[in-house]
């Protein structure tokens, strides 16, 4: 009667003992489900086996895929320029041992990124989309002992200042263990170069003047301690790129002592004031203005007593890009 059991070795019954065979083979990098493997014996030529019935035994495992993935990220850039383009390469591994499927790369790009676009190249036997725009979020196949290399490009914002810092990861499919996830995510931090702006002249123009009937550049007078916006690009030649103008401010005969804050629109109020002035004077300073985001300035008159209020005109003579 031989019998056979199989778990990791087979085992063979013979005449007073056993044989063992210990079968090792390397399991495929793409094998997915389960893993099914069926031993048999048979008896020699001439000898009777009454008990067939134990002369098979089989093992199935349930596969569950592993791939240690890792990422990184560099840029050739030692600092960052406003208005000037920031390439970055990311470079995706398997360091195995399981093929992964479906695996995800992300790099959702800081704001002051901008119009961001990418390609990727993939190794012999993994794949991947070959592009796109926008926030880098793609899904991508690599097999053990792949890369996939990503290139994304995209414009830094003129108003960035201080670092630019930007992340990637890649994350397993699901379903696939990731053993080591400490090398899943990478980051690259830039210094943002100061930017220098161009002056563009204009001929002198009236931007403001709160004499005029009530409108966004006209009255009323601005009452103190009540900030007003006022929009600075699209009007007297002023581009929707400028960063700052150059002007002139009138106060026009305030009924008392004050002083007027001009500051990016969206900007906290500042302590430093843009032009002091007395009860009675018609008093003018130049000045640059930063603009904010959307262009626009924002006018706050201080006089004392408050409640009263000052007329102000505002001249542009040029602005910055």
């Amino acid at each position: 009667d031989l019998a056979i059991t199989k778990t990791t070795a087979l085992t063979i019954a013979t005449p007073g003992g056993t044989v063992t065979f210990q079968a090792v083979a390397t399991l495929s990098p793409a094998a997915t489900g389960s893993l099914v493997n069926t031993a048999t014996v048979a008896p020699a030529a001439g000898i009777t086996d009454p008990a067939a019935g134990n002369n098979s035994e089989g093992d199935t495992d349930t596969l569950v895929p592993r791939a240690d993935l890792a990422i990184t990220k560099t840029t050739a850039l030692t600092i960052a320029t406003p208005g000037e383009p920031v390439t970055y390469t990311l470079t995706v591994t398997n360091l195995g041992p399981s093929n992964a499927t479906g695996l995800t790369v992300l790099d959702t790009v800081p704001t002051t990124l901008q119009n961001p676009s990418w390609t990727c190249v993939a190794s012999t036997g993994s794949s991947c989309a070959a592009g796109g725009s926008g926030n880098l979020n793609t899904t991508a196949n690599l097999a053990a002992g792949g890369t996939l290399t990503y290139t994304l490009t995209a414009t830094l914002a003129k108003t960035a200042t201080g670092t630019l810092t930007n992340t990637a990861s890649v994350t397993a499919p699901a379903g696939t263990t990731d053993p080591q996830a400490g090398n899943n995510s990478a980051a690259a931090t830039l210094p943002i170069a100061l930017r220098s702006f161009d002056l563009y002249t204009v001929v002198p123009c009236r931007l403001l003047d709160t004499r005029n009937a009530a409108g966004p550049f006209g009255g009323p007078a601005l009452t103190s301690g009540v900030p007003r916006t006022f929009q600075a690009t699209g009007s007297c030649g002023v581009p929707a790129t400028a960063k700052a103008i150059a002007v002139n401010i009138t106060v026009i005969a305030p009924p008392a002592a004050g002083f007027l804050r001009v500051y990016p629109d969206g900007d906290p109020i500042p302590n430093a004031t843009t032009i002091n002035f007395s009860a009675g004077q018609i008093l003018s300073n130049n000045a640059i203005l930063p603009l904010g985001p959307t262009g626009g300035i924002q006018v706050l008159s201080t006089l004392f007593p408050s409640g009263n209020a000052v007329h102000v005109a505002v001249d542009v003579m040029g602005y910055f890009d």
